[in-house]
């Protein structure tokens, strides 16, 4: 009986402290960002298209034609703001779909656009490079800096990452 209690108090605790809101409140919520810092971000899933025998069913719409998901262009970046905050700051205000998974701080990108790890074959995933450099899965980390060229790249194996 204990345990009963004391589960239910958790899931009311957490789902109390959740915030839900509709997809129209959540894409228009974004927060505008003014500064003369900036940097250059992009999308990009083309290598899917040289995969498309691999890609899972009923994705191919997700796919834009060059595979640009979102082009480069430059975006003001705040103080302490990391790859993540950027990339849901301009998923948002793009109403891209964006998904991510661990927790205080430790986040990583699970999908982009529908497109999900693993969704283009074994070994498919996204990664993203800062400066031309490959960093960790963990993209709440990286704090930007004035200048970054930060890339979003979806690759269908691991060639990319070696």
């Amino acid at each position: 009986m204990k345990k009963i209690f004391l589960s239910a108090a958790v899931f009311i605790l957490l789902t109390g402290c959740a915030k839900i809101q509709s997809k129209d409140e959540y894409y228009n919520s974004t927060e505008q960002v003014e500064s003369e810092k900036s940097v250059l971000m992009s999308v990009n899933c083309s290598e899917i298209l040289k995969n498309m025998d691999s890609l899972d069913s009923g994705l191919e719409k997700y796919i834009p034609e060059y595979g640009l998901i979102v082009e480069d262009k430059a975006y003001p970046i705040k103080d302490g703001e990391t790859v993540y905050d950027l990339l849901i700051r301009v998923t948002k205000e793009n109403r891209i779909q964006t998904e991510s998974k661990g927790i205080f701080g430790n986040r990583e990108i699970e999908g982009i656009n529908y497109i999900y790890n693993s969704s283009c074959g074994k070994g498919s995933h996204w990664i993203y490079k800062v400066n031309g450099e490959i960093q960790q899965p963990v993209c709440s980390d990286y704090k930007l800096k004035d200048g970054d060229i930060v890339q979003w790249i979806y690759v269908c194996n691991d060639k990319e990452s070696d």
